[in-house]
């Protein structure tokens, strides 16, 4: 059998666990660090969809608007040029 120069050093759960703790925190820093620029972009993009999301709707509202005005007025016309023809024959 061999002999170990040293003796390893028990495993202890505690500073294993305060070790990891550190490194994950440290990483999620780094992570959003790396990663800011991106999410800047993806909420910038998300921010754009919504405005022309909004005005799409304000558009669509307006056509509407007209297109039920352009009908009242074409029925008006049509109700008009039919009490001409009934004047006629």
């Amino acid at each position: 059998m061999r002999k170990f120069a040293q003796q390893p050093e028990e495993f202890n759960k505690k500073d294993w666990i305060l070790s990891l703790k550190a490194l994950k925190k440290d990483y999620v820093v780094e992570d959003r660090e790396r990663y800011r620029p991106l999410l800047n972009v993806k909420r910038d993009c998300k921010d754009f969809v919504e405005e022309i999301e909004k005005e799409e709707k304000k558009a669509e509202i307006t056509c509407k608007k007209e297109y039920a005005s352009l009908i009242a007025i074409i029925t008006k016309h049509k109700a008009e040029v039919d009490q001409a023809k009934n004047m006629i024959t």
